[in-house]
């Protein structure tokens, strides 16, 4: 399906982040609602549901951030990077850069990281 895609950085940011988003979108919603279910629900009721939905949405987000579930997202393009990274693509400028850093070592020190690499990309570092 796809590759493993590099490690999400501080994914417990993201959470709180998420967190943060949703409840500013339920603070004006809860206030709308409030106004049109005062005499049917209890506002304790509202706000009880509200912070609920804020608590799955941060547990959701948690584990959009586990590599796993990431790398899926990402061969579907919603992942945290894009596409083409989980399909081996390199930015040209990136690619670019590597061969010209790799161009300056001596051909002894250009073995070894090759060598490092394809340890790397079979899994046995």
């Amino acid at each position: 399906m796809s590759k493993h895609v590099s490690t999400i950085w501080y994914p417990n940011q993201r959470v709180l982040r998420t967190i943060v988003q949703a409840v500013v979108a339920a603070v004006p919603t809860i206030v709308a609602i409030v106004g049109v279910l005062a005499d049917q629900w209890p506002a304790q009721w509202l706000v009880a549901t509200s912070a609920a939905a804020v608590a799955i949405q941060g547990v959701l987000a948690r584990i959009m951030a586990l590599p796993g579930v990431d790398a899926w997202l990402t061969g579907i393009g919603l992942g945290s990077a894009p596409k083409s990274a989980s399909e081996g693509g390199i930015p040209a400028e990136v690619k670019d850069q590597i061969l010209n850093q790799h161009a300056l070592l001596t051909p002894s020190e250009q073995e070894a990281s090759e060598q490092a690499a394809a340890s790397r990309v079979s899994g046995h570092v």
